[in-house]
């Protein structure tokens, strides 16, 4: 081998080893990075490990208390919406007994008006009832009113007329009376209400049967009338006393 072929192996020897050694230089300082990095790192990755840990903490105590709240908040509205049922109960039985109070102050408004409605007859009402008492024809009877009384006055009349035409045979008031041209003289009572129908006690067999039927057709034209204990100084016997008294 010549010179220049073992100088020139020698200086590529000469530069690979220093190649080598500044490899592994570099290889040192590298690693002596990594460490130096490592142990450099490892309090800035612990606060930030902390933080993120409190962070954490933080949003589960959130999400606790958001969640609790949420709990309280369905309670809250449970509650209320019981309220407003219980309100929507209460008011609906409210406006029941106010409706029901109100019917029954329409009710009492219309007896009240039926109550100070004066008794009258019509021409159809007169001979519904003459229709219901003619079976008893013949019977005697009188009367008498509250007098002085516009509205028993008035009334007796159509009652007079109802019943004589079944047949009745009407006769004046023996005792107290008050005169009325064209039509029998009547008994100017005081015991009496509505309409009250009286006999002598031993006349009961005679009149109880048509004072029924008399007392039944009234009734159906809504005029109240009863059969009473004789009660008037009256002492006529086989004569039936229908009293006109204050409407009850």
């Amino acid at each position: 081998m010549d010179s220049s072929a073992l100088a020139s192996a020698e200086s590529w020897l000469s530069t690979i080893a220093v190649a080598k050694i500044v490899a592994t230089a570099l290889v040192a300082i590298g690693v002596a990075i990594v460490f130096g990095s490592e142990w450099i790192s490892r309090p800035f990755e612990a606060t930030v490990t902390h933080a993120r840990e409190v962070q954490v903490l933080a949003l589960e105590a959130d999400a606790k208390r958001f969640s609790a709240e949420a709990e309280t908040a369905k309670r809250e509205i449970a509650i209320a919406r019981a309220d407003a049922a219980k309100a929507d109960e209460n008011a609906g039985k409210a406006n029941e007994r106010a409706a029901v109070a109100s019917q029954r102050a329409a009710e009492a408004q219309l007896e009240l008006a039926k109550f100070r409605q004066p008794r009258r007859l019509t021409q159809e009402q007169k001979a519904r009832i003459s229709e219901k008492l003619k079976s008893f024809a013949g019977v005697i009877f009188d009367t008498g009113w509250g007098y002085p009384n516009e509205e028993q006055q008035e009334f007796v009349g159509e009652l007079e007329d109802a019943i004589n035409g079944a047949g009745w045979k009407q006769v004046d008031w023996p005792g107290r009376y008050i005169p009325r041209p064209g039509r029998h003289n009547a008994g100017a009572v005081a015991a009496a209400s509505d309409i009250s129908i009286q006999w002598h006690p031993t006349d009961n067999a005679l009149f109880l049967t048509a004072a029924t039927a008399l007392v039944a057709a009234l009734k159906d034209e809504e005029i109240a009338a009863h059969i009473d204990r004789l009660n008037e100084a009256n002492a006529s016997e086989n004569v039936m006393h229908i009293l006109i008294g204050m409407k009850r």
